[in-house]
């Protein structure tokens, strides 16, 4: 299915589905199922926008509309909603990229690097835009985006960082 260090330099071994002892990074945060890190990205990335939208409507006691409630939010809880919905817009090209990047031959070691690096600056986009760091924000935004990129683009450009 993919490829990375074989049993013999300490990585996970798609023949047999196991990440070794010896394995580095992103195989410590299996919690001891066979899945590099950047699989278990995927569900920290869809989760993000559930955690933000919380701040948003952290107090709000109208559920019976939740989403015409948002007119009503101001400030840094109109700022979250907004982190929000971004969110959830660049998690379909984030989640295609690391499947996609696996499948085709990509290290799974690179692609959880590089899927530690998007979340990083996804979480740090999430702050900076509720905080109305709007310069910062924007480089925080790229910065998700251009590691969102390498993932895609790492099977064809052979891009192994380790």
């Amino acid at each position: 299915m993919f490829r990375d260090n074989g049993p013999d330099e300490g990585g996970f071994d798609s023949g047999t589905g196991t990440a070794h002892q010896d394995a580095v990074w992103p195989y410590y945060l299996t919690w001891g199922i066979s899945m590099p890190f950047a699989y278990w990205s995927i569900l920290i990335a869809a989760l993000l926008p559930l955690i933000i939208i919380g701040y948003a409507k952290a107090g709000s006691r109208d559920n019976s509309a939740p989403r015409d409630s948002a007119e009503n939010l101001s400030g840094a809880k109109r700022r979250a909603y907004a982190a929000h919905q971004n969110a959830f817009e660049s998690f379909p090209f984030y989640a295609v990229s690391v499947v996609a990047a696996l499948n085709f031959g990509a290290s799974a070691t690179t692609v959880s690097v590089l899927a530690a690096l998007y979340l990083a600056f996804r979480i740090a986009h999430a702050l900076l835009y509720i905080a109305d760091k709007s310069s910062l924000r924007s480089a925080a935004y790229a910065g998700g985006l251009f590691a969102n990129i390498a993932i895609f683009l790492s099977p064809a450009l052979k891009i192994n960082f380790f």
